[in-house]
């Protein structure tokens, strides 16, 4: 059973301890989130996710001063949390009873946002646990060792604005893309070695920035990258080849994701945000519609008030799916079941919804916002 506290956390009430201002006519986010709910009751009332059924709240992160949370990522014990932010720095939640904050920034960086946080799979790091790779607008690419705040290692690639960076399966070797377009693969064992650069095989290769990537669940031989240029390329690691492509995602951030031979995709437009792929074939297998609310009810809504999304996560315990958007008043999280029905939706913030992460091993669900909230969930399903 709920606590009470945890029972007023339900659909579009207040989750933040802060007392920021939004850019509605500077009512506080827990005032005009309650104007909403008022305003939209009846839609919220025939709804079948009016209420918290299916998350547990458990906190909200202010990390300091604002600024943007553009990656967050579990470790595999869900004890620590990683967020990369636009300020330079990332910062490690350690999730216990205070929730203390650790940031880590090396002497020798030079500024630029910290695009994306990655943990290497627990696996591969029994004699040196706690260690993840975050990448910077400036080329840096940083191995962490988190509970001594030491930098392992740090590679620069020049002229590259890194947005992604994803370990390989076995954690034996990371990829990262950027502004080059290009994808580079390095090994964890010959960091001193030049890295290898993906080429053109059977499908074109990326003619704009690259902004998400991940490797393919049911083949490890196979990664997919997707940004701008509204293609997602499939790669082989053997090859070091293009095999295939997907036209259509315009991958903005974080928002691909992978579970057995599928692949999920979510866009930052108007229409189609949410689509998933079998990746045996790369053709569509499901569009998921991100259905907004109907009429701009007291005048509370901008007047284009459509969803783009920034995020999404399969949910490897179940046939869940979560994704979370930007662009609107609603900027949420939502709980999508095995008939891609939405069952739930979690009001995290006004700004925008930039990140996700799921731990399947302890099922929570984390979030990060524009205005630097970092969030946990609970999944109680």
């Amino acid at each position: 059973m709920q606590s009470l506290k945890e029972g007023h956390r339900n659909f579009s009430t207040q989750v933040s301890q802060s007392t920021d201002t939004n850019d509605i006519g500077g009512i506080e986010d827990s005032i005009l989130l309650e104007s909403i709910k008022l305003a939209y009751k009846d839609i919220f009332a025939q709804s079948s996710f009016s209420q918290l059924k299916n998350y547990q709240f458990q906190n909200d992160i202010v990390t300091g001063e604002p600024t943007q949370i553009l990656s967050c990522a579990f470790d595999n014990t869900a004890q620590f949390l990683a967020s990369s932010n636009s300020d330079g720095l990332v910062n490690i939640a350690y999730l216990g009873k205070d929730y203390t904050i650790v940031s880590l920034q090396d002497p020798k960086q030079k500024p630029g946002p910290a695009t994306c946080v990655k943990w290497r799979p627990s696996q591969v790091t029994e004699h040196l646990k706690n260690t993840l790779l975050s990448t910077y607008t400036n080329g840096s690419i940083i191995y962490w060792h988190a509970t001594s705040k030491q930098s392992l290692f740090n590679i620069e690639d020049k002229d590259n604005q890194i947005n992604c960076c994803e370990f390989s399966l076995d954690g034996d070797k990371f990829v990262i893309g950027g502004s080059d377009c290009h994808v580079k693969l390095y090994d964890c064992g010959k960091l001193s070695k030049t890295p290898t650069t993906f080429i053109e095989g059977q499908s074109a290769v990326h003619q704009n920035r690259i902004f998400g990537m991940k490797f393919n669940q049911g083949d490890h031989n196979q990664l997919y990258t997707g940004g701008w240029d509204k293609m997602v390329i499939q790669w082989d690691l053997r090859q070091k080849k293009s095999t295939g492509y997907i036209f259509g995602p315009c991958v903005y951030g974080d928002s691909m994701d992978s579970k057995g031979f599928q692949l999920i995709t979510g866009s930052y437009r108007d229409e189609k945000q949410l689509e998933i792929w079998d990746t045996r074939t790369l053709h569509k297998l499901q569009t998921i519609n991100w259905i907004e609310y109907g009429n701009n009810v007291q005048g509370l809504l901008p007047k284009q008030n459509v969803s783009k999304l920034y995020a999404c996560k399969f949910d490897k315990r179940t046939n869940f799916i979560y994704a979370a958007n930007a662009g609107s008043v609603f900027s949420e999280i939502r709980q999508f079941d095995f008939q891609y029905r939405c069952v739930d939706t979690y009001c995290c913030s006004l700004s925008g919804v930039m990140t996700i992460d799921h731990n399947q091993n302890y099922n929570k669900l984390s979030y990060g916002t524009q205005d630097g909230k970092l969030g946990v969930l609970n999944i109680v399903n």
